[in-house]
């Protein structure tokens, strides 16, 4: 009893029963998804957010986000990330706040960075 599911007509894909219920596992698709987890989870590290911006802006996320591959500055023996809008060194990666364990806000910051392009985050500095 597959309630109304062909098993022909699904390609690189699998039906399976579990409990009366019919599931369709996806083949092939898993390496897929793996590798883009695996450049977004490396891709952390070069996503900030300011926290300085984020008070100046009224909590304005896009204006606080910053995209940066640039190397940190030592402040007091510490890398830091200087914020190319403000000049500030409050600011936290993505990766930083995702090994501290501040799994809501990681989730609300990269749901806002997968909305817009990466040209709007990265922030040219001039001089």
């Amino acid at each position: 009893m597959n309630r109304g599911f062909s098993r022909g007509g699904i390609s690189g894909r699998e039906l399976e029963k579990s409990s009366g219920f019919v599931i369709m596992v996806s083949k092939g698709l898993g390496k897929r998804m793996e590798i883009l987890a695996r450049l977004r989870k490396s891709d952390r590290k070069f996503w900030y957010v300011c926290y300085t911006c984020m008070q100046q802006t009224g909590h304005d996320t896009l204006k606080a986000v910053f995209y940066s591959e640039g190397p940190p500055v030592l402040v007091l023996g510490r890398p830091w990330m200087v914020c190319p809008r403000c000049g500030g060194t409050n600011t936290k990666s993505f990766q930083t706040l995702k090994d501290e364990g501040s799994r809501s806000a990681l989730w609300g910051l990269e749901n806002i960075v997968r909305k817009y392009p990466r040209r709007q985050f990265e922030v040219q500095t001039s001089g």
